[in-house]
């Protein structure tokens, strides 16, 4: 039970920092996210973006203190799956570009397993709740 708990919480730690990181790159430079954001095709990017940063550092955090983690989880994939589609169409491209984004996406599909794992088991004993 103690090696359980342990991998959980490293998990979490590992998942949760991905994400706290990654929203504040956002925040940090919110213009560059526009950018690539509409080089990329996207609409509604001043709704969007606001959204997608609020998941990602309240699922997080969710993950990272144990509090609510398996909807801290939830709410990452609610971002990461869409997110995912629309960043890293690689059936869209050629050549290097696809080889790239290919490999973005099958990063993010197996993120969202991790997170699929830590819905199903939770934050173990060690959280803050």
């Amino acid at each position: 039970m103690v090696l359980e708990n342990t991998v959980l919480l490293i998990a979490r730690i590992l998942v949760g920092i991905l994400f706290l990181w990654a929203g504040g790159r956002k925040i940090l430079n919110w213009s560059g996210t526009e950018d690539y954001m509409k080089a990329k095709q996207t609409k509604w990017i001043s709704i969007l973006l606001p959204i997608a940063v609020s998941l990602q550092i309240i699922g997080a955090l969710s993950l990272i203190l144990g509090v609510y983690a398996r909807i801290g989880a939830l709410l990452l994939i609610i971002f990461i799956l869409p997110a995912t589609i629309q960043m890293h169409d690689f059936w869209n491209l050629a050549g290097k570009e696809r080889v790239m984004e290919k490999a973005h996406f099958l990063k993010d599909l197996a993120i969202v397993g991790g997170l699929l794992l830590l819905m199903l088991y939770g934050a173990g004993q060690y959280s803050l709740v």
